[in-house]
C-alpha cells in the first residue's frame, strides 16, 4: 500500500519537472513587461521598475538554463544581482562612490565586467559545430562593426553632447569589445547563433542601464535600457534550450538583415547629427572610419569566401554533369504541373529522346495510355509530399524516340527547396521483363513435351468458360521405363505430346499433368464424344521409335467445367475420374465424375485411413464357405472369408479391402487374425467330430506355427492360400514342411510352381467345359486337386464334376456363412 503514494509523487515529480519550464517561459516575460510598463507609466520609479524586471528575468532564464551552461546561468543572475543593487542604491542611497560616479550606475559597471567573463567563459564552452577561419573572421568583423556603431552612436547622441563620464564610457567600450568576443565565441548551429545574440544583448542592456544611471537620464531611457536587458537573457535561454538539428549557423539572408538593423540605427543618427550640428568632430570622424574600415573587411573576407564556395560549387557540378551524363538512368525534372522542363544526356543515349521531343510536354503524355492514371496518382503524391511510395518503384512503358513502347521502372522525389519541382528517375528493365516473362513461361511449361503443365492448365480452367477438362493416363508406361530405360520413356512422352497437340481442336489446350498424365481442355461436354475416342485412339497407337515399337494402353477421365468451380477442383474431379476408370475397367475405359465417382473416391479413402486399425478395434470378422466333394456331396473343408464391418461404410470385403491393406502394409497383420480365428473355430469342430480342413490366406511361416500349437490343430488340417508368385518363396516351403497344404488360383500360374490345391473360378460358359478339362488335366498332372469357386448351377456343379474337377464351392451347394450358421449346415447335412 505504501508504494502507491511514493509511486504518485514520483509521477507528480516528473509532470512538474515538465511542466515547470513551460510555465517559466510564459510567466517570467508576462511579469516583467508588467514591471516595466509600471515603470514606464510612473507607477513605479524607473530604476525600481528596471531592478524589479531585471531580477525576475535573471532568476527565472537563469534557473531555466542552469542545467544547459552553468558559466551563462551565472552571468544572467550576476547583470540581474547588479541591476538590483543598481536600482535599489538609485533610490535609497543616492550618493557617489567615488565623487563624481553615482553609486547606481558604480555597481552595474562593476557587474558588467564580471558578466562579460562569465559569459564569454560560459559561450567558449557550449557545444556546437566548429566554425571555420573565415566564417570566425566574418563574426570578428560583424562584431566589430557592431561595436563601431554602438561607440558612434554613443558618441553622437550622448558623449559630444553632454560630455564624457568615466562610467558610461567604460561601459560602452566594455559592451562593445564583449560584443564582439560574444559573436566571434558561440559556436556554429543555431542554439549557439542564438545564444550568442542574447549574451551581445544582455552585454547591451547592462551596459545601456550604466549610462542612463550615470547620466541621469529620463524614465523612458532607463526603461529601454532594462527592455534589453531583460530581453537578452531571454534570447540566451532560448537558445541554449533549442536542439541542435542543423550545423551551419542559420540562414544568411536571416542574419544579415539581424546585423543590418544596429547599421540602420547608426546611418540615421548620424544622418540626424548632419541635419543638425551640419559638423563632425574628430572623435566621430576617426569612429565613422573605423566602421568603414571593418565593412570592408568584412566584404574582403566575404568576397574570398564567396569564391572559395563558388569554385567548391563548380567542383561539385562538374562532378554531377559527369554523373548524370554517364549514368545509365534517365533524370527528368517536372514543374508543378508535371511538365519536363529538363531531361539528362542519358535520354538521348538510352531511348532516343531529344529535348526537342521531351521538354516542355507533360510528362504523362510521354507514357503509355493504360499507365497514364497511374503516374499522375504517383506523381501527384510526392508532389504532396508522401514518401510512402518511394520504397516501391513505378512500372510504367515509355515510348522511346523511334515510336516503340518500353518497359521502365520510376522513382519521383521532391525537390528540397523548390516549391512544387519534381526529379525522377527512370531505368530501362526491358531485359529484367523478358527475363521475368521467360522465367514465368518457364514456370507454366512441361519441359519435357513444350506442352503447358498443370500450374498453367490450373488457370486456363479457372480463366475459362463452360467446357469439359479430359484427363489421360498411359497404361503400360512404367514398364518402358523399366524395360528400355528413361530415355525411350522420354520419347515416349514427347511423341504422345505431339499427337495430343495435333488432334485438339483449336481453342483447346492440351497439357502435361503427371509422369504420364495428359489433359486436354476442350470445348462443352456434349461435344467432347468423338473428342475422347479420336484422343485415345492417337495415345494407344504403336509408337515406332528406332529399332522399338512399343505399345500403350490408356484410361480416361473426365469432368465438366461449368459454374464457379476453381482450376483445382475441376483437377481434382477429373482426376478422381480417371483412377476410377482403372479400377473399374480395361485400358481404353473413360469415366465422367459423378456422385457415384466421389463416393467412391470418399469410399477408398476411408477403407486407407481406418484400415491400419481395424484389428485393434475388433472391426474385423470372418465367414466360412463350406468346400464340397462334387461326387459325394460331402463337405470336406471350409475357406475362411475375411471381412471388415467399417462403422460408417459398413460390410467391406477383402476383394476390397486388400488392395489398400497391400499398400499399406497390413495385409500380414490381418491374414494373421484370420488364421487365428478360422483355427480357433475349426478346434472347436474338430472336438465335436466334424472331419474338416480349413482354408486360410498366407500369414507367414512363424505366425502359421504359433496358431497351429495354440489352437491344438493338426498342420494337415490347414490350406495355406498362396499366390503363385510366393508358391516358391521360403514361407510358402516353411509351411508344407510344417505339414499344411498348399493352394493356388490357377490364373495366377505363369510356372510350375509346387502346390497341393488348385483353385478355378467357374468360366463362362462358352468355354467352361474345354477351361475345366485343362485345368483338371493341369491337376492331375502335378498331382493336386482341384476347387471349383463359383458354382451357381447344379448344371454347372455336374460340369465341373464330368471334368474331373474333385471339390466345389458357391451358391448352389453353400453361401459364406458365419460360424454359428455354418455348425448348423453342418449339422443338416
Amino acid at each position: 500500500m505504501d508504494c502507491v503514494p511514493g509511486a504518485r509523487a514520483r509521477g507528480i515529480a516528473v509532470v512538474g519537472r515538465a511542466v515547470a519550464p513551460a510555465v517559466l517561459l510564459v510567466a517570467v516575460p508576462v511579469v516583467a513587461a508588467a514591471a516595466l510598463l509600471a515603470g514606464l507609466a510612473g507607477a513605479l520609479p524607473a530604476t525600481a521598475a528596471v531592478a524589479l524586471a531585471a531580477g525576475i528575468a535573471a532568476t527565472g532564464y537563469g534557473w531555466l538554463a542552469v542545467d544547459r551552461s552553468l558559466l551563462v546561468s551565472a552571468a544572467m543572475l550576476i547583470g540581474g544581482v547588479c541591476t538590483v543593487a543598481g536600482g535599489l542604491t538609485g533610490r535609497y542611497a543616492p550618493q557617489s562612490m567615488a565623487g563624481d560616479v553615482p553609486l547606481d550606475a558604480e555597481i552595474p559597471l562593476v557587474g558588467l565586467f564580471f558578466a562579460v567573463g562569465a559569459y564569454l567563459l560560459g559561450l567558449s564552452r557550449l557545444p556546437g559545430a566548429p566554425v571555420p577561419v573565415s566564417g570566425r573572421l566574418r563574426r570578428a568583423a560583424d562584431g566589430s562593426g557592431l561595436g563601431v556603431c554602438a561607440v558612434l552612436v554613443s558618441w553622437l547622441l550622448l558623449f559630444s553632447r553632454i560630455g564624457v563620464r568615466g562610467a558610461g564610457l567604460t561601459a560602452v567600450l566594455l559592451a562593445g569589445i564583449g560584443g564582439v568576443a560574444a559573436v566571434v565565441a558561440a559556436p556554429g548551429g543555431r542554439p549557439g547563433v542564438r545564444t550568442g545574440r542574447g549574451v551581445a544583448l544582455s552585454i547591451a542592456g547592462l551596459a545601456g542601464l550604466t549610462v542612463a544611471l550615470d547620466y541621469h537620464a529620463g524614465r523612458g531611457w532607463t526603461v529601454a535600457a532594462g527592455s534589453v536587458l531583460v530581453a537578452g537573457p531571454a534570447l540566451a535561454c532560448l537558445g541554449l534550450r533549442t536542439p541542435r538539428t542543423d550545423p551551419d549557423d542559420g540562414p544568411a539572408p536571416a542574419r544579415n538583415a539581424l546585423l543590418a538593423v544596429p547599421v540602420v540605427i547608426t546611418l540615421a543618427v548620424v544622418g540626424y547629427h548632419v541635419v543638425a550640428h551640419r559638423r563632425f568632430d574628430s572623435t566621430a570622424v576617426a569612429l565613422s572610419f573605423a566602421g568603414v574600415a571593418v565593412l570592408a573587411v568584412r566584404e574582403t573576407v566575404a568576397v574570398l569566401d564567396l569564391r572559395r564556395s563558388s569554385g567548391r560549387l563548380a567542383d561539385v557540378r562538374a562532378r554531377f554533369r559527369s554523373l548524370v551524363a554517364g549514368s545509365s538512368d534517365l533524370t527528368m525534372a517536372l514543374d508543378p504541373d508535371l511538365v519536363v522542363r529538363w531531361q539528362s544526356p542519358a535520354a538521348a543515349r538510352l531511348f532516343g529522346l531529344s529535348d526537342q521531343d521531351v521538354v516542355g510536354r507533360p510528362f504523362p503524355f510521354l507514357v503509355h495510355p493504360d499507365d497514364a492514371g497511374r503516374v499522375v496518382r504517383h506523381l501527384n503524391a510526392a508532389l504532396a509530399g508522401d514518401a510512402s511510395g518511394d520504397a516501391v518503384p513505378l512500372g510504367l512503358r515509355l515510348r522511346d524516340g523511334f515510336g516503340a513502347w518500353r518497359d521502365t521502372e520510376w522513382t519521383a522525389a521532391r525537390l528540397t527547396g523548390d516549391d512544387g519541382a519534381l526529379v525522377v528517375h527512370g531505368r530501362d528493365i526491358a531485359e529484367r521483363a523478358e527475363l521475368r516473362d521467360a522465367l514465368r513461361q518457364a514456370g507454366l511449361t512441361d519441359q519435357l513435351t513444350g506442352l503447358p503443365n498443370r500450374w498453367d492448365l490450373r488457370r486456363a480452367v479457372s480463366n475459362g468458360s463452360s467446357g469439359a477438362l479430359l484427363v489421360f493416363g498411359l497404361d503400360g508406361f512404367a514398364g518402358v521405363n523399366h524395360v528400355h530405360g528413361l530415355d525411350v520413356g522420354d520419347a515416349v512422352l514427347v511423341e504422345a505430346a505431339r499427337r495430343l497437340r495435333t488432334a485438339v481442336a483449336p481453342g483447346d489446350v492440351a497439357a502435361r499433368v503427371g509422369c504420364d498424365t495428359f489433359a486436354v481442355l476442350a470445348g462443352p461436354p456434349e461435344h467432347t464424344g468423338p473428342l475422347v475416342d479420336r484422343l485415345l485412339g492417337v495415345l494407344v497407337a504403336e509408337y515406332r521409335l528406332p529399332g522399338l515399337t512399343v505399345r500403350l494402353g490408356a484410361y480416361g477421365g473426365a469432368a465438366g467445367t461449368a459454374g464457379d468451380l476453381d482450376g483445382d477442383e475441376v483437377l481434382r474431379r477429373a482426376g478422381l475420374a480417371l483412377d476410377q476408370a482403372r479400377r473399374c475397367g480395361r485400358p481404353g475405359r473413360v469415366e465422367w465424375y459423378g456422385p457415384a465417382v466421389e463416393a467412391a473416391a470418399g469410399r477408398r479413402v476411408g477403407i486407407e485411413q481406418g484400415l491400419p486399425h481395424a484389428v485393434a478395434r475388433g472391426e474385423l470378422d470372418v465367414l466360412y464357405q463350406p468346400v464340397v466333394d462334387l461326387t459325394s456331396l460331402r463337405t470336406v473343408g471350409v475357406q475362411a472369408l475375411p471381412r471388415w464391418r467399417h462403422p460408417v461404410l459398413g460390410v467391406v470385403e477383402r476383394a476390397e479391402y486388400g488392395p489398400a491393406a497391400v499398400r499399406l502394409g497390413v495385409l500380414d497383420g490381418v491374414a494373421e487374425w484370420t488364421l487365428h480365428r478360422a483355427l480357433h473355430d475349426l478346434s472347436g469342430w474338430l472336438r465335436d467330430g466334424t472331419d474338416l480342413w480349413m482354408s486360410v490366406p498366407l500369414a507367414g511361416a512363424d505366425p502359421v506355427r504359433a496358431a497351429v500349437e495354440a489352437h491344438g490343430v493338426p498342420a494337415a488340417r490347414l490350406v495355406v492360400e498362396v499366390p503363385a508368385g510366393d508358391a516358391r518363396d521360403a514361407r510358402a516351403r516353411e509351411v508344407r514342411a510344417l505339414g499344411a497344404r498348399v493352394l493356388v488360383d490357377h490364373a495366377d500360374l505363369i510356372d510350375p510352381v509346387p502346390f497341393e490345391l488348385l483353385a478355378v473360378g467357374m468360366p463362362a460358359p462358352e468355354r467352361a467345359g474345354p477351361t475345366l478339362d485343362l485345368v483338371a488335366g493341369f491337376a492331375t498332372a502335378s498331382n493336386a486337386e482341384v476347387v471349383v469357386r463359383g458354382l451357381t448351377t447344379e448344371g454347372e456343379r455336374d460340369l465341373a464334376r464330368a471334368a474331373g474337377c474333385r471339390y466345389g464351392q458357391g451358391e448352389v451347394l453353400c453361401r459364406p456363412v458365419p460360424a454359428e450358421r455354418l455348425e448348423a449346415y453342418l449339422d443338416s447335412r
